[in-house]
């Protein structure tokens, strides 16, 4: 199956695009945290270990990859058409707009 939202569609709804954007490593924290440990998001802190490590990941131009490893874990989770050298070329190409898809599709598919 294919991704349920697009890659493209980076401004909607507002507020998970500011958090792309401004606050990417709150984003993937709050991801992490669907894909990986609760669904509805109990016991969720908004600094969390996975928001740490990208933020400093941040630092040595790493956190593109930790976008793309979460996009496979998506992709297998879920059974989401795409390939590691697609991930890849997202999340270097315009990662607030993968981080963006990736909240998306795990907020549709765990709720």
């Amino acid at each position: 199956q294919s991704w349920n939202h697009s890659f493209w569609a980076c401004c909607s709804p507002p507020s998970t695009c500011f958090a792309a954007w401004c606050c990417a490593c709150f984003l993937f924290g709050k991801t992490h945290h669907r894909l990986r440990k609760n669904a509805n998001l109990e016991e969720y802190a908004i600094c969390n270990t996975s928001c740490v490590c990208f933020y400093l990941a941040g630092h040595v131009c790493f956190n593109c990859f930790m976008t793309a490893m979460q996009r496979q874990d998506i992709r297998r989770r879920y059974n989401v058409k795409g390939s590691r050298c697609k991930d890849i070329l997202a999340s270097f190409c315009c990662q607030p707009c993968a981080l963006m898809q990736s909240a998306k599709e795990t907020k549709l598919r765990a709720g």
